[in-house]
């Protein structure tokens, strides 16, 4: 109605669409976006390019120019999901989680950063489902959002968390 700005994230592309001005762009990221910040910063997920075993690292880019304004990591997994605060101070990941020989997930890996100086403060491990973890391991997926105080963080993978972000 009043116009807005709305992200559509697909890979490694950005679609912004701007209803004020009915504008559209779309942009090419230099890795798969994990999550657009309220300014239209992309988080965007790389292998890092270091070691012998696998590392990964997340770039804040402006997605104009392709100019990181911040990264984290290593991480020892892939990063699969991520979700920054709305003041931008924290930063939560979702990660791949380690799999038993038979493929079965052996529990799921949260992180949360400190995303001003770029330093991890906690690392969550849920207790694993009571009953098989039945995800399709290729398509392994997860979910975390902050809540809008930012006083609560959302995790979802094999099972659904609310965790208290002070404690």
């Amino acid at each position: 109605g009043n116009g807005g700005r709305v992200y559509l994230r697909r890979c490694a592309t950005l679609e912004v669409w701007d209803g004020s001005a009915y504008t559209h762009a779309t942009f090419q990221t230099p890795g798969r976006i994990l999550t657009v910040d309220a300014a239209g910063h992309a988080l965007v997920v790389e292998p890092a390019a270091s070691g012998t075993s696998p590392q990964w690292s997340l770039r804040l880019i402006d997605p104009a120019t392709n100019r990181a304004l911040s990264q984290f990591g290593p991480f020892d997994r892939e990063p699969l999901c991520a979700d920054l605060n709305r003041d931008n101070t924290r930063l939560a990941v979702g990660l791949r989680p380690p799999r038993q020989t038979v493929s079965e997930a052996l529990g799921d890996v949260f992180e949360v950063w400190d995303a001003s100086a770029a330093r991890r403060l906690s690392r969550l491990a849920p207790p694993p489902p009571l009953l098989t973890d039945t995800r399709n391991s290729l398509a392994m997926s997860c979910l975390v959002t902050f809540s809008p105080d930012s006083t609560r963080l959302a995790t979802s993978g094999a099972t659904v968390h609310v965790w208290q972000t002070a404690s």
